[in-house]
């Protein structure tokens, strides 16, 4: 998961309990950067299989990624990560210029 459990776990629950104005959930929430890198590598990772990002795909996935790992983190078993994205990515439609 990239990251250790229980940090995890604790995060998940201090953006749960905190309100957005407080200054920590910042904080919890990671650096602007680290979403602009990730969003940008979702956004590559959908032009490579030929998904435009037209309609906020890129955000799509990182959501249903999250997701996934917030079930995992919380249930302490593996999330179905793989054969989940790849399914959303199968159903999302295609402008057939697909880099390799």
């Amino acid at each position: 998961m990239g990251e250790d459990v229980t940090a995890l776990r604790a995060r998940y629950a201090l953006l749960l309990e905190l309100s957005p104005e407080d200054p920590a959930w910042s904080s919890l929430r990671g650096p602007a950067r680290v979403r602009e890198v990730v969003l940008t590598m979702a956004e590559e990772a959908l032009g490579r299989v030929g998904v435009r990002d037209d309609s906020g795909r890129a955000w799509e996935l990182l959501a249903l990624v999250d997701g996934l790992l917030f079930r995992q983190a919380v249930t302490a078993g593996p999330a179905p990560i793989q054969p989940v994205v790849e399914t959303f990515i199968r159903g999302l439609p295609k402008d057939g210029n697909a880099r390799p």
